[in-house]
């Protein structure tokens, strides 16, 4: 099974109407096993701060320069991640795990 997480941020200003909310970028993050993000928030400067957790490997930012692949470190659960996207694309700029 193949599961990937969808990450999309929107313009962070107000539009006049919803539906006038423009799309800035959309990012793909994941692996062959289960993904979930915990939560998504905006730091100071604009940058996305995701965290959550898998139960494989995991692939963030792949293609860029700052690729990250997360290595489910043994047995158990789940790991936890934290990541942080550039907010004016959307691009990796670290991605770190921790044991669950």
């Amino acid at each position: 099974m193949c599961l990937s997480l969808l990450l999309v941020l929107a313009v962070a200003s107000p539009p006049k109407a919803a539906q006038e909310m423009p799309l800035l970028w959309a990012k793909a993050a994941g692996g062959a096993g289960w993904d979930w993000v915990a939560d998504v928030v905006e730091a100071p400067n604009g940058d996305v701060l995701i965290t959550g957790r898998f139960d494989q490997d995991i692939t963030f930012g792949a293609g860029e320069s700052h690729e990250t692949v997360l290595h489910k470190s043994g047995p158990g659960q789940f790991e936890m991640f934290v990541a942080r996207l550039a907010a004016a694309d959307g691009t990796l700029m670290w991605a770190r795990q921790a044991e669950g």
